[in-house]
């Protein structure tokens, strides 16, 4: 036993060294960053902040306390789980979070995002291992290189795009082996778990499989019976590999087509334009990220370091890889040079979809084929004489000094520096490797520990962590305090609770209560429309977040409780105040579910004006007409009268809230309650408008909102800045307190008694005297299926967006139950193609044995 231990480490020390390399970097780095578990921060940044951490953390919640994991009302007031799950959840590596504790969720984070560059590292050099037949640690440098290379550099913070750097390598690997030993075993599981782990990173590499096959393919075999044969391998291994996620991809395919990613138009143009110096100056190590638009490239990323870019132009020039592989491979390379440049190709890539940011989230398989160049040219590199070897050198130093020289803006000169250091050094031990036989020995060791510096240098420059932990736990146990104490008091079977002061996007989920607020690839985009139509803030195609609005717009939704401050006292009663946590509760909430008349049917929600959209929806809902009024200011004064003009808007005090909203280019700013709500940039020609205007408050109000407030004095003034005055063109109201509660008590009068819940079926009664229209809450999806006395009925969308019925006057009892399309059959096809994968691999390895 012991001796087959040692020889199984004796065999993989390659794997294993590559394994504890990537170890020591990652370790290295996140002490440098001062990132948990060595320190005080979490590698939580812009949509890993926003989007998935609050998701790992709902899942680790679903998990823990055994909800299902089919629906979700924590999301965007309602959206099916597996939709998040699979587009961002459904890596392997994430069942590292199980392993923590929820205080010590974000350290998990750390362990995998570390792991994934790791084992990219330790994939790449196993395919190096059995692709070269080699057991020299000397390649475990390019492995490192691919690990750790500008794409996981850049992209690090979106964890499901990691999968792909780990799972390529063996996806290659068994495309190798199917040529070259008709085996197909490797290939179809590890595309298999690919397109588990994330169906739009596992799109690419399928795309790139098949170039790769056919390319591959080519170069080694001729006759046309053993080409065909192969190819029918491929087909059914990969169809193998699909119908084995088959349970994951069907249900998921079927809902795609509410979401925005599916509805961009061809490209006509290159929206992310660079130049050819810029891609050509992207692969040197230390380069800048390329993540958005506005930062100094929007070149790829693919630097793979300094090393490979020598190795590559000794690929070019070493007689002993055979022409055919240096066609293939260089081939592959053009084709993406081509995309990078000409956007169909780019929009092909990215699933027919043009990015929103992160641009080229392919290019790690530019890297990928980058580094298996390198890799022959490291192979065959003692069959190249010194004086080419030093050739290449100079060449090298001559692109390094061309960086310094024109002022190549996406990278630093210390990084210029450490180019120049790093090459030098790389030169220095290959020279020792050929002419100093003794002490060869050593460069191999000390060829590692400089790629390593160079990776962790690089990184350590390019990254700059600084969201502390402690920070993002701040409110949190507060929080989860008043969220318990609202569940032990409240009756109610569904409610919704809201913030109006948000951490992140996705706070229902981190926070683990039924909410509004969400950030999400897979919401409905039907639902964002909506809510920017009732001036919920947000970008209109997934995401929408609460900001406290108006009594009708919580009623709408089910907002019963929302934690923060309000301005409305009349129909909101404080609830808890503990620890610096409010709690308000709403007056008037008719449920999830309520009964309204038909003429919600012609409900017009795609007014500019949201109050009035609110005003119609109570109107058509109730017939009590008037819930919201306009306000009529009693003075206008143009107070700065220029090619710009500032007017004061003067009102006298209706004794209740007020609601302001502005919705044209022709604004610049308004100022109410000492704040000024500015658009694109700050202005601050109000200064010369008057002396009396002050503001001590600025927020930007690039995604807009209503501004909710009130008065006890006499008079109340507002100052609005247009940049071209033509009218008034923003909305003033304040609500008709007595239509608002005629109308709001008649629909809370009307709600659904709701008698059993959860997440995915919902059971519940009412007596209605009329035939109505049954309004929810619930976003719109054909999964939900209606049974009105046990028999099922047709539902239809109100606003677009949300789910309805009809329902006749009696008693009756409606029950909803939720399912996802294609669970059913995506099941069989996954439980028959594993069970023809097992019986196929057993027969293939029976028959290999005998």
């Amino acid at each position: 036993m012991l001796t087959r231990v040692k020889k199984h480490f004796k065999n993989n020390l390659l794997v294993y060294t590559t394994f504890l390399c990537g170890l020591i970097v990652i370790s290295a780095i996140y002490i440098l960053q001062d990132v948990s578990p060595y320190g005080k921060n979490s590698l939580l940044t812009v949509d890993f902040f926003h989007q998935y951490g609050p998701m790992l953390g709902e899942l680790f919640d679903r998990i823990k306390n055994g909800s299902n994991l089919i629906y979700s009302f924590s999301m965007g007031m309602g959206l099916p789980f597996i939709r998040n799950f699979l587009n961002y959840l459904s890596s392997p590596f994430n069942i590292i979070i199980f392993l923590f504790d929820r205080n010590n969720l974000l350290t998990s984070f750390s362990f995998i995002i570390g792991l994934k560059a790791v084992m990219s590292s330790v994939t790449l050099v196993y395919f190096f291992k059995k692709k070269f037949n080699i057991k020299s640690l000397c390649f475990i440098p390019l492995a490192l290189l691919y690990g750790f290379c500008a794409y996981f550099t850049a992209y690090y913070w979106n964890i499901m795009w990691l999968d792909g750097m780990v799972f390529l390598p063996m996806i290659v690997l068994g495309i190798e082996n199917i040529v070259n030993e008709n085996k197909f075993y490797l290939y179809t599981i590890s595309l298999a778990i690919m397109l588990i782990a994330n169906y739009f990173i596992g799109y690419m590499i399928c795309l790139f499989s098949v170039i790769y096959f056919i390319g591959y393919l080519l170069i080694k075999e001729k006759k046309v019976k053993v080409i065909i044969k192969k190819g029918l391998i491929f087909t059914g291994a990969s169809i193998l590999a699909g119908g084995i996620a088959a349970l994951f991809l069907i249900p998921l395919f079927l809902s795609i087509k509410s979401i925005s990613a599916t509805s961009d138009s061809w490209p006509t143009s290159q929206y992310y334009a660079f130049t050819f110096w810029e891609y050509l100056g992207n692969h040197f190590t230390g380069i800048y990220r390329t993540v958005f638009k506005s930062g100094i490239s929007n070149a790829a990323n693919i630097s793979t370091g300094i090393l490979t870019i020598a190795l590559l132009l000794l690929f070019i020039i070493n007689p002993k890889i055979k022409l055919k592989i240096k066609i293939f491979y260089l081939s592959l390379i053009f084709i993406f040079i081509l995309s990078f440049f000409y956007a169909p190709f780019d929009f092909i890539w990215h699933a027919f979809h043009v990015p929103n940011d992160l641009p080229y989230r392919y290019s790690f398989i530019y890297s990928f084929v980058f580094v298996i160049i390198a890799g022959y040219s490291l192979y065959y590199l003692k069959e190249l004489k010194i004086r080419y070897v030093s050739i290449v050198y100079f060449l090298n130093l001559i692109f390094i000094g061309l960086l310094y020289f024109l002022k190549y803006g996406n990278i630093a000169k210390q990084m210029i520096l450490l180019n120049f250091v790093v090459l030098t050094l790389y030169f220095v031990l290959y020279l020792i490797y050929q002419n100093f036989p003794n002490i060869k020995k050593y460069t191999i060791g000390l060829f590692i520990i400089l790629t390593m510096s160079e990776i962790i240098i690089s990184i350590n420059h390019n990254w700059s962590i600084f969201q502390h932990i402690d920070d993002f736990y701040s409110d949190y146990y507060k929080t989860e305090n008043a969220l318990e104490y609202v569940k032990l008091n409240e009756s109610s079977k569904m409610y919704r609770i809201e913030r109006t002061q948000i951490l992140t996007f996705n706070d229902p989920s981190w926070y683990n209560y039924y909410g509004q607020t969400t950030f999400s690839s897979m919401a409905y985009e039907n639902m964002a429309h909506l809510q920017n139509k009732l001036a919920m803030p947000g970008n209109k195609i997934n995401s929408y977040y609460y900001k406290q609005n108006t009594p009708i717009y919580d009623l709408m939704f089910n907002i019963k409780y929302f934690i923060g401050d309000t301005w409305d006292i009349k129909r909101y009663e404080l609830y808890y105040n503990e620890d610096d946590v409010i709690v308000f509760k709403n007056k008037y909430n008719a449920g999830l579910m309520f009964a309204i008349n038909n003429d919600i049917k012609s409900w017009n929600y795609n007014s500019d004006d949201p109050l009035f959209i609110q005003k119609d929806f109570m109107e058509k809902a109730s017939s009590i007409p008037e819930s919201l009024v306009k306000l009529v200011p009693n003075k206008i004064e143009k107070v700065y009268d220029y090619a710009k003009k500032v007017i004061k808007y003067t009102y006298k005090n209706v004794k209740d809230n007020m609601y302001f909203y502005i919705n044209s280019p022709d604004i610049d700013f308004i100022i109410v309650n000492d704040t000024m709500y500015f658009m694109e940039d700050f202005i601050d020609y109000y200064k010369e408008a008057s002396e009396d205007i002050e503001v001590f408050d600025y927020i930007s109000f690039g995604e807009k909102y209503i501004i909710n407030t009130r008065t006890e004095d006499k008079e109340y003034s507002i100052y609005v800045g247009y940049n071209n005055y033509t009218k008034d063109s923003f909305y003033g109201y304040t609500i008709n307190n007595t239509n608002f509660e005629q109308a709001a008590n008649m629909l809370v009068n009307n709600s659904v008694n709701i008698t059993d819940f959860t997440e995915n079926y919902i059971k519940g009664n009412i007596t209605l005297e009329k035939d109505s229209v049954l309004y929810t809450s619930i976003p719109y999806d054909e999964g939900w299926k209606v049974k009105v006395n046990g028999e099922e009925i047709e539902t239809y969308k109100i606003g677009n967006a949300l789910l309805a019925f009809d329902i006749k006057s009696g008693e009756n009892t409606i029950e909803l139950k939720f399912k996802s399309k294609g669970i059913v059959v995506g099941s069989i096809i996954s439980a028959v193609s594993l069970i023809t994968f097992i019986a196929l691999s057993s027969r293939k390895i029976k028959k290999t044995k005998s």
